[in-house]
């Protein structure tokens, strides 16, 4: 049997650091068995595949090797890490009362190897405290999203601990192991990639050690839910609280780009086929793969590649990443279980289907509701009623509603719509302010009897003038002179005055 280096000597092939247990690695073993002599024996096809070693798929990491720390991780304390000040988190602090501030982090291998080992959960369930406790979160909201998108398995034991008031308490339990600082609901990374990332803490050097800054981050604290609409907006901005603000998390600073990110990572170097080996099929240390610089920066940064099943290409990175570009994925058999798939599963909106919220809009327009009641009854949003509304008048070819009640034959009277309300206020405050303005009142004296504010008065004064043709500096005499009516300088005809008056 050939060596896997090309030569044959009839033995064979020993695995000098550790025993392929991977379906991946083997399939891998298999195809270089096949394909590396003939590689090994043309040296342009060899150079071709070795230079690939240069390109961006290679040099970048990959996000499964990759030691990732969260900054608001609920265990990051003076009790583990190295903080300063020491008081940067205490809330009694006379320098800081009721207030965290921007403190140094130095990061140890110790505290890595204790605190970013993947989680398990016990196989009976444990408490939601428990695990939020062991992956350094936040029990109310640090698992909802997990919880909902069925991460665990979830069951409820009334009276479990001898709390015999109050819910039944749920106990929780995940099948797969737990990244604290996972991608998405601390998912693990891809099992293609085997399972080395469970070792990452322990391929960071012993004495390693890098100090960075974390800051607080705060928002604004409001009463009551988002987008509630019960309040006008000058009572909104009173609600808010001017000189308190809410904790919401923390921020690292990244020390490349200096920019806050919620994670910084720490690539290690990968474990290939070929240091299961213990030989480079390239022979040459010209090639050979520069380490990744070891220190916590960004993703931005370290230039960090992301993984995706969702096409070709993923594939193809894992086969080249773990042959150090010398296979292609179209060489190397798929194993049995491997799908392309997405980790979020992706709803196609077929064609035909029926459009169940806009016949509800549709027949209560037809009654002749308002669009405040229809998102009221049916719970939508205005802006959502509103795009109903305009996608049935398009699809019957009318303008608005009045016209769509006039094809349709409704027998309901429709409401007018936000500008019409707003044009037939306009009418009507000018029918308003015309005979006042013949009257020769001032606009003053106008807004004092009709209760309209000064600027509609001047707003519909406006209106009365350019409905009439007037031109500018023309004003109330001029209405006058059109409509045949006579004003004085003074607003009063002189004939109308009385003696008295005018005495």
């Amino acid at each position: 049997m050939p060596r896997l280096d090309g030569k044959d000597t009839g033995e064979t092939p020993v695995l000098r650091k550790g025993v392929i247990v991977n379906d991946v690695d083997r399939l891998i073993l298999e195809a270089w068995e096949n394909l590396g002599p003939g590689i090994m024996a043309d040296a342009e096809e060899l150079a071709r595949r070795v230079a690939r070693r240069r390109s961006a798929l290679m040099t970048r990491p990959v996000r499964a090797w990759c030691l990732a720390v969260r900054a608001s991780d609920r265990r990051i304390t003076p009790a583990h890490w190295v903080i300063w000040p020491e008081h940067a988190m205490e809330l009694d602090h006379p320098e800081h009362p009721y207030e965290p501030i921007e403190h140094e982090v130095t990061i140890q291998s110790y505290a890595l190897r204790k605190f970013c080992r993947p989680v398990r959960t016990d196989s009976w369930g444990e408490e939601v405290e428990e695990v939020s406790r062991k992956l350094g979160v936040n029990k109310a909201s640090g698992l909802s999203l997990a919880r909902l998108g069925y991460v665990f398995t979830e069951r409820r034991i009334k009276g479990l601990g001898g709390k015999k008031r109050g819910k039944a308490i749920p106990l929780i339990h995940s099948w797969q192991a737990l990244d604290p600082a996972g991608p998405s609901r601390f998912s693990r990374p891809d099992q293609l990639w085997g399972s080395l990332w469970e070792f990452l803490p322990d391929r960071v050097p012993d004495d390693f050690e890098q100090t960075l800054v974390r800051r607080p981050v705060f928002r604004r604290m409001r009463y009551g839910r988002k987008g509630v609409r019960a309040y006008g907006r000058e009572e909104r901005k009173q609600m808010q609280y001017r000189d308190e603000m809410q904790l919401i998390g923390w921020r690292w600073v990244c020390p490349g780009c200096r920019k806050e990110v919620r994670k910084v990572y720490y690539p290690v170097a990968p474990r290939t086929l070929f240091d299961f080996l213990g030989f480079d099929p390239a022979g040459s240390g010209v090639e050979e793969l520069a380490g990744p610089p070891g220190s916590f920066a960004c993703t931005s940064c370290h230039g960090i590649h992301s993984f995706s099943r969702a096409d070709e290409r993923g594939w193809n990175q894992v086969v080249s990443r773990l042959t150090r570009g010398l296979l292609y994925g179209r060489e190397v058999k798929r194993p049995e279980w491997y799908r392309w798939e997405r980790k979020r599963a992706r709803h196609r909106q077929l064609r035909g289907r029926p459009a169940v919220k806009r016949e509800g809009v549709f027949v209560r327009m037809m009654n002749g509701w308002t669009l405040e009641q229809i998102a009221l009854d049916m719970k939508m949003s205005k802006s959502a009623v509103v795009i109903a509304t305009s996608h049935i008048c398009r699809q019957e070819g009318v303008k608005n509603r009045r016209e769509l009640a006039a094809k349709l034959g409704w027998k309901h009277e429709q409401p007018l719509n936000a500008w019409e309300r707003h044009l037939a206020r306009g009418r009507e405050r000018a029918e308003m302010v015309e005979p006042l303005l013949l009257e020769g009142l001032s606009y003053a004296d106008i807004s004092r009897r009709t209760g309209m504010g000064l600027g509609s008065v001047k707003v519909a004064a406006v209106r009365i003038y350019k409905k009439h043709g007037l031109g500018k500096g023309e004003g109330k005499r001029g209405l006058g002179r059109k409509l045949g009516v006579e004003l004085s300088r003074y607003g009063v005809n002189e004939a109308d005055r009385s003696p008295a008056s005018s005495g």
